[in-house]
């Protein structure tokens, strides 16, 4: 997460900041994560995923500061894996254009989750990093990594895969 971070500040390109207010601050998102390592090995293919984030304003040319919560969710054999929790992270733009609208864009968060597979659970650091594209009007696409505590022995990681629309 700290080396896309770096990576994000380092290759964001110019922007105007619009008198340092962000436009559509709220971003939800809803989409699938495909389990890798643990719970792919169990049977769980994938799950579904949504959260909501709140720009709060700029930290630097095109890098914007976000704070919100995300969870994620899959049943398998009546094993379920439920994950949860709050974030803080970065979503620096990539591309020429407005702050809010026709941009790639990479974003990172870390956070404190809950991860908890039946019958065990665990709370610690979870985290996410992806790259999206905004478009006109606040509809964003992104495809990422995220992860959480494991909890009994069992990992919980896995690709996502998101849309999402900001108001």
């Amino acid at each position: 997460v700290a080396a896309l971070s770096l990576m994000a500040l380092a290759f964001a390109s110019p922007k105007q900041f619009y008198g340092g207010q962000v436009q559509k601050p709220w971003d939800v998102s809803l989409g699938a994560i495909t389990f890798v390592d643990d719970l792919d090995d169990a049977g769980f293919d994938a799950g579904f995923t949504a959260g909501i984030d709140y720009y709060h304003g700029y930290l630097g040319e095109n890098v914007l500061g976000f704070f919100g919560v995300r969870g994620w969710f899959a049943s398998e054999g009546g094993v379920d894996v439920t994950t949860y929790g709050a974030h803080y992270g970065i979503r620096a733009a990539l591309s020429q254009g407005a702050p809010q609208a026709g941009v790639f864009y990479l974003k990172a968060a870390g956070g404190y989750y809950r991860t908890e597979i039946d019958p065990d659970d665990e709370w610690g650091f979870g985290w996410f990093a992806g790259l999206g594209y905004e478009f006109t009007g606040g509809f964003t696409v992104e495809v990422g990594f995220q992860g959480a505590p494991e909890a009994g022995g069992t990992n919980n990681r896995g690709w996502y895969g998101t849309v999402g629309f900001r108001f």
